[in-house]
């Protein structure tokens, strides 16, 4: 599902590009935004990951949950 959200994404800045520059310009704006949204989320989840496995790992249940 990520990758059709990704290749929508693509398929819309491709479609500005036969608009005016301000339309251009808007859409480059949004791809940064959701990028970077996307971006925390995907940290953010990595690092819990990380730090649960550790704790798992070192047989810390308590810190674990």
């Amino acid at each position: 599902m990520n990758i059709w959200g990704r290749w929508s994404l693509e398929i819309l800045t491709l479609m500005a590009s036969y608009l005016s520059p301000e339309a251009i310009a808007a859409q480059s704006c949004m791809n940064s935004i959701s990028n970077m949204a996307r971006m925390i989320q995907i940290g953010f989840s990595k690092s819990c990951s990380v730090l649960v496995g550790n704790a798992v790992g070192e047989g810390n249940a308590v810190k674990a949950k």
